[in-house]
């Protein structure tokens, strides 16, 4: 073989052949990747008012819009409370399990809620309803004597195609 064809053979193999097969490589193993449960969009919120008004910063939370909207980023995703005194808060999903830890506004800190308190959220999505319902419980950390508060959210915007 000439050393000319050897090269044009050699460039071949290290050009084409190995990204083509490095390629296959990839597809097969993410051929059993599932996306995860899509929960984005505005979520009303049904939560009794009294048990809310109970917590510390609570009076505040109860008589804001407790509606927020969700911002996802494969199994990570941002909290954003509507017209409410709460931060935006980061949160993971796991399955049909949400979890988000929710830091108060810095003037709500300094007032009910104490320095460094921070609120924790965890619920579970059914998937399976329409529109989809999360179910979940609203938790104030390192507080004994605070209950925690469940709360229902339904998806607001799932008709106009965000499934």
């Amino acid at each position: 073989m000439k050393h000319s064809n050897r090269n044009f053979v050699l460039a071949y193999i290290f050009l084409v052949a190995l990204p083509v097969a490095g390629l296959a490589g990839v597809l097969r193993s993410g051929r059993n990747l599932k996306a995860p449960m899509t929960i984005a969009g505005a979520w009303n919120v049904q939560v009794n008012a009294d048990q809310l008004a109970a917590l510390p910063c609570g009076k505040s939370l109860a008589s804001a819009n407790p509606a927020f909207t969700i911002s996802q980023s494969g199994r990570t995703f941002t909290l954003s409370f509507a017209a409410s005194p709460l931060a935006s808060a980061m949160g993971t999903l796991d399955g049909a399990a949400i979890q988000a830890s929710v830091v108060p506004w810095p003037a709500i800190k300094a007032g009910a809620c104490g320095s460094g308190q921070t609120l924790s959220l965890t619920a579970n999505v059914d998937a399976q309803s329409t529109p989809k319902k999360m179910t979940g419980v609203l938790r104030v950390n390192d507080c004994a004597d605070c209950a925690p508060v469940e709360f229902q959210a339904f998806r607001e915007d799932q008709a106009k195609g965000a499934r």
